[in-house]
């Protein structure tokens, strides 16, 4: 059976809707991740337009993540306070999402950002499980990857010092030194 979905303005059967929902449910209750990452990509591949998806998926997020915590509470699993952190900087990172997402869509790029970022997310994301894979990472190992030449100048300064400190492990500095 076909259902129309008039602000996505496309059918589809309705066992697609309930299989993607309950798989990415499922993995996100074994895995503990949103799902929003695999289904948005997904409904987009169905022919929803990207921001309905975008905009959608955050209901499924929300269905999965409630019956997760609640699963991993019973188990003893979930530490509140963490979350509740967690919870307000996911609050002010949505809202800026959403206020970018509002620009892109009435300068007509939103569809065009949306597919670009999933490539590149899945892909660093994908190339990190790769690399973690051959060179197993620690609990308390840091990536660090370069910036182009350049990107950086506005706000450093040759004679600047960058100091990453990890609290108990040791840290890291880096003189700023002008190119040659």
């Amino acid at each position: 059976m076909y259902i129309y979905l008039p602000i996505a303005e496309v059918s589809l059967h309705i066992a697609i809707i309930i299989g993607l929902g309950g798989g990415v449910g499922f993995l996100s209750g074994m895995f503990g991740v949103g799902g929003g990452f695999l289904m948005t990509p997904l409904l987009i591949f169905l022919g929803v337009p990207a921001p309905v998806a975008v905009a959608t998926e955050a209901n499924q997020i929300v269905a999965s993540s409630v019956s997760g915590v609640l699963a991993h509470w019973r188990r003893g699993n979930v530490d509140f306070l963490m979350g509740f952190i967690l919870l307000a900087g996911g609050v002010v990172g949505s809202s800026l999402g959403v206020l970018l997402f509002s620009i892109l869509r009435d300068i007509g790029q939103i569809d065009l950002v949306i597919k670009l970022s999933y490539v590149i997310f899945l892909g660093i994301i994908g190339a990190l499980m790769l690399i973690s894979s051959i060179f197993p990472l620690a609990a308390g190992d840091i990536v660090l990857t370069g910036t182009p030449a350049g990107a950086m100048d506005s706000i450093f300064s040759p004679g600047d010092d960058v100091r990453l400190e990890v609290e108990g492990l040791g840290f890291l500095n880096n003189p700023v030194i002008a190119r040659s």
